[in-house]
Order: C-alpha cells, then structure tokens, then sequence
C-alpha cells in the first residue's frame, strides 16, 4: 500500500466516521430544537415534532450516504493510486465523496422538509 492510498482512504474513513458520528445523537432523538446542532432549518423550528421528524430524517440520510465515503476508502487501498498520475481516479476518490458526501443528504433533506 502507497502513501498515497493509504491517505486517500483514511480521509474518506474520517468523513465517514465524522458524519456519522454527527448523525447518531440526531437519529436517536437525542438533541433538542437549538440554533447550534442539527438541521437548523425554518421548517423544523415549527416544533418540537418537526425539529424531532427532520433531523432523524437528515440522519438517516448522512449516514446512508457515508457508505459512498466507506467505498471510496475501501476502492483506495486497492486501486494503484500514486503510481501512475491519473487524477481523476484519485479525484473520484478523494474530493467528490468529500465534498459531495455533506451536500446531498443536506439537499435531500431540505428537500423532504418541504414536503412536510
């Protein structure tokens, strides 16, 4: 194993420890309506039931798709990343599971809020 894999997976392996890590306290009902953790969005400061029905959602959310982080990280350690300079491997493996992995439970979440 390279360096470079070896990177490559522990970051996806953090960003998936992180978000759900960040998720579970959310999805076990756990955290209270505050402007400080959670999905802190206009809909769940309606009440208590939304804030509770949003958030567990968000949760579920982040932690199915840390799965796309958990993949990468296990793709890293098997594909030959740093011998040869194809980027866009390691772009596929590092910055889009990185940066996608917040963004779309976010964006699907809103988007379910709405609905309620």
């Amino acid at each position: 194993m390279t360096t470079m894999q070896a990177g490559v997976a522990g970051v996806n392996f953090l960003v998936a420890a992180g978000n759900i890590g960040f998720a579970i306290p959310l999805l076990l009902g756990k955290i209270k309506m505050n402007r400080w953790y959670g999905f802190r969005i206009r809909k769940a400061f309606e009440s208590e039931d939304l804030w509770q029905r949003i958030n567990r959602y968000g949760a579920k959310q982040f932690i199915g798709w840390s799965a796309l982080n958990l993949v990468a990280g296990l793709l890293a350690l098997v594909l030959p990343l740093g011998t040869t300079p194809d980027r866009s491997t390691l772009t596929l493996l590092l910055i889009a599971p990185v940066l996608v992995n917040p963004a779309i439970p976010a964006m699907v979440t809103l988007a379910w809020a709405k609905k309620l």
